[in-house]
């Protein structure tokens, strides 16, 4: 069943249930969290939106729609969005450990939960890309000076870092599609409606989810140099019951 809306060019679609958990799980696989573009990628029609090209950019186009731009790798994106919580979740483990070593066991330990808005989220992936500092500044980022001579993400991959937010595989959007990614891999959970009128986009960890030695791995992955062909893997699924892992770098050719 179909709802046309006269102010914009979108249109409603009814789905069954199973057809919307479907379409839901390819574009979990795909890292692709809005269904509009979901439906884009099954239907192929990018290539039908898209501006005529000149001859100069017909090499672009792969299999009837655009090239899809290269990136810096996923577990990179991911790191910067999970260390958004890192402070808050450090000093929740010390907090436990002064409560644990405490004869009364006096010390209130902070809240389990911290929530981050998107804005935040996206800010500190961007600052990340541009300046090669996390986003807080923290005694590790003091320790951390990056050669204005050398390379960053955002110069290492200028045309993808270049796109506005509104644009498909913009950063806005990629950082959109690893927050899904974290949220299914049981990293962190949208933030759930307390009342009927609350900012969308919101997003809250479990301080314990990632334990001190992870952090370390974390941070590390966060200080590695831009460049090409680096193939990483984050740290086990927080659902899949598996032992957690040191996380894995290689150089090669990477998985986009």
């Amino acid at each position: 069943m179909l709802g046309k809306n006269k102010k914009t060019n979108m249109t409603t679609v009814r789905l069954s249930r199973s057809n919307r958990d479907a379409l839901k799980s390819y574009g979990d696989a795909n890292n692709i969290s809005v269904m509009d573009d979901i439906l884009g990628k099954l239907l192929d029609i990018h290539y039908f939106n898209q501006p005529r090209l000149s001859k100069d950019n017909e090499s672009n186009l792969i299999s009837g729609s655009y090239q899809k731009l290269e990136k810096p790798p996923f577990a990179l994106i991911d790191t910067e969005i999970l260390l958004c919580w890192e402070t808050d979740s450090l000093t929740h483990w010390r907090h436990y450990k002064a409560s644990k070593s405490s004869k009364y066991a006096a010390n209130k330990l902070p809240d389990k939960w911290v929530t981050k808005e998107r804005v935040e989220l996206i800010g500190a992936v961007r600052q990340k890309m541009k300046t090669g500092y996390s986003h807080e500044e923290k005694q590790e980022n003091m320790n951390f000076h990056l050669d204005p001579e050398e390379n960053t993400w955002a110069k290492l991959f200028p045309k993808w870092f270049a796109l506005n937010d509104y644009e498909k595989q913009s950063l806005s959007r990629t950082v959109d599609d690893r927050i899904s990614a974290l949220v299914n891999k049981g990293f962190i959970e949208q933030q759930p409606r307390e009342r009927r009128v609350q900012v969308r986009g919101q997003y809250r960890m479990n301080l314990i989810a990632i334990n001190p030695y992870e952090w370390k791995m974390l941070r590390g992955i966060s200080y590695l140099p831009p460049q090409k062909h680096l193939h990483l893997e984050l740290l086990k699924s927080r659902n899949s019951g598996e032992s957690r892992l040191p996380a894995k770098i290689s150089a090669g050719k990477r998985d986009i």
